[in-house]
């Protein structure tokens, strides 16, 4: 299933990935994890939070269903160049 990620203050989804299954996102999700997520070798370009909800979202196109998580994360440090 496609997850995407996007900021609790912010609506715009910043990653996106195919996962075979989501059952450990859910539950990092219900546990409020803490991640950390690295987009570059030299940390310059990084997203530090905690997991703060999710949303399942079924998108309608032409008759093509297609299905996905949203996963909102409470962020305290976003750096992107």
């Amino acid at each position: 299933m496609l997850v995407r990620f996007r900021e609790k203050e912010d609506h715009d989804i910043f990653y996106e990935k195919e996962y075979p299954d989501i059952l450990l996102i859910l539950e990092m999700v219900k546990q409020k994890a803490s991640m950390s997520l690295f987009f570059d070798s030299e940390g310059d370009e990084l997203v530090m939070g905690r997991f703060y909800d999710c949303e399942y979202v079924i998108e309608i196109n032409k008759g093509k269903t297609r299905e996905s998580l949203v996963v909102i994360l409470d962020c305290y440090d976003k750096r992107f160049k």
